[in-house]
């Protein structure tokens, strides 16, 4: 199991894309953080401030699968450039 990561992680390329991926995921969860500091500034209220990351990130949820669909039939360029979440 060790020589199968060892083949991965030595796989040209890999780095960049491992980076890619982290950076990728620490956006996301900066997003839904900013979103929640802005909310209760604005509101002063964590309630509120909850429900509309809760709103964000069930309407991520939704459109996900249609975008990944969108992303496969017409190209993932075409998609970022529409403002693909």
């Amino acid at each position: 199991m060790v020589a199968s990561y060892r083949t991965a992680l030595t796989t040209p390329g890999i780095a960049r894309v491992i980076a890619a991926v982290l950076v990728c995921y620490l956006l996301a969860g900066m997003v839904n953080l900013s979103l929640l500091t802005s909310a209760t500034q604005a509101t002063v209220s964590y309630t509120i401030a909850g429900a509309v990351v809760g709103a964000y990130s069930t309407a991520v949820a939704v459109t996900a699968p249609v975008w990944g669909r969108v992303a496969d039939r017409r190209g993932p360029l075409w998609t970022l450039a529409r403002g693909c979440p």
